[in-house]
């Protein structure tokens, strides 16, 4: 009985761990809400930037895309969790955080 039970907490636990080092499936990019971010961007600008805003974002979320499954869940529980604390929800600043914490996995931003 002893023996079934540890087994079973083993194979739990490896579970737990593959589950943490597979990367994230590409439908899983988060929604983020980028036209209230661009809006209030353009409210703190001098000029109307609102609609570069939405392309830089636009941009970002098709490079995150691209590489999703390259990039581990506790990355981007990491990054979305500090976005989240400092009131942002903006992929440029996810593509930003992704990049700093797993280096390489992303291409380099176009501009």
């Amino acid at each position: 009985m002893m023996k079934s039970a540890v087994r079973a907490a083993s194979v739990g636990w490896v579970a737990l761990w593959g589950a943490l080092a597979l990367p994230v499936s590409a439908d899983d990019v988060p929604h983020l809400d980028i036209k209230t971010d661009c809006r209030e961007t353009n409210e703190y600008s001098e000029h109307d930037v609102y609609e570069s805003c939405l392309e830089q974002e636009k941009i970002a979320y098709q490079l995150l895309r691209e590489a999703w499954d390259r990039i581990y869940p506790p990355v981007v529980d990491w990054c979305m969790g500090n976005m989240q604390h400092d009131g942002w929800e903006s992929y440029q600043s996810l593509y930003e955080c992704i990049n700093s914490e797993q280096e390489g996995v992303l291409v380099q931003w176009p501009f």
